[in-house]
């Protein structure tokens, strides 16, 4: 009976705590391990947002993922929004949903490229030398999260020095173009002729030198034969 009570007692505790926070708030804060005072700020602050909620809390539960401190980070996202700097999902402009789509980057990294672009002062001119790297690369959006470091920091991007990766826009490239090439087909072709030639051969020689072995194996047997 007591221990029923207990429970009763901490179920009422947590309804009083989260009495008034809504449900999509509870449950990104819940996932989050946000603590009690960043979530009351949060649903507060979300109150005077109803025509971006779903927006905000898109972008919050992409931009909190993977923070080591969730409640400070969101206290940090809370002020933005008090001082009108917040970018929600809504916020990413058309040149940066094209280009995310374009290098096919997921959302958390659009949402990053976004906020950081709009403290940039030549956005444009850092997509196109981006989108240099992106197009090489096989995993765009890992590569955009280790490009953001030094966009954050102010360094300027430089020209990629390094190949195109197997499976990127760039090599994908290349290979059409090869294919397309007759010339190409014909090397292939060629290539390909050689390397069965090669491969008869092989085994050619293999069943050769077994047969051989199998000769000299019976030669032995008829010495050992004579000697007996």
């Amino acid at each position: 009976m007591a221990a029923q009570m207990t429970r009763w007692a901490a179920d009422a505790y947590d309804a009083a705590k989260t009495a008034g926070i809504r449900p999509e708030i509870s449950e990104l804060c819940e996932h989050m391990g946000i603590d009690e005072r960043a979530t009351k700020a949060l649903n507060d602050e979300m109150k005077k947002r109803p025509d971006t909620f779903k927006e905000d809390l898109e972008a919050l539960w992409i931009g909190l993922e993977g923070a080591r401190n969730t409640s400070g980070m969101l206290m940090l996202k809370v002020k933005d929004m008090q001082n009108g700097t917040f970018r929600g999902m809504s916020a990413l402009d058309k040149e940066v949903q094209d280009f995310a789509k374009k290098y096919r980057l997921d959302a958390q990294a659009s949402v990053k490229l976004a906020e950081i672009l709009d403290k940039r002062d030549e956005p444009k001119e850092d997509m196109i030398k981006i989108g240099k790297h992106l197009e090489r690369s096989n995993k765009p959006s890992a590569l955009m999260m280790m490009l953001l470091r030094n966009l954050r920091e102010g360094k300027p991007v430089k020209d990629p020095e390094y190949a195109a990766a197997i499976g990127s826009k760039v090599h994908d490239k290349e290979t059409k173009t090869l294919d397309r090439n007759p010339w190409n087909k014909e090397k292939r072709s060629r290539s390909r002729r050689r390397e069965r030639e090669r491969s008869r051969d092989r085994d050619r020689d293999r069943d050769r030198d077994r047969d051989r072995d199998r000769d000299r194996d019976r030669d032995r047997d008829r010495d050992r034969d004579r000697h007996k």
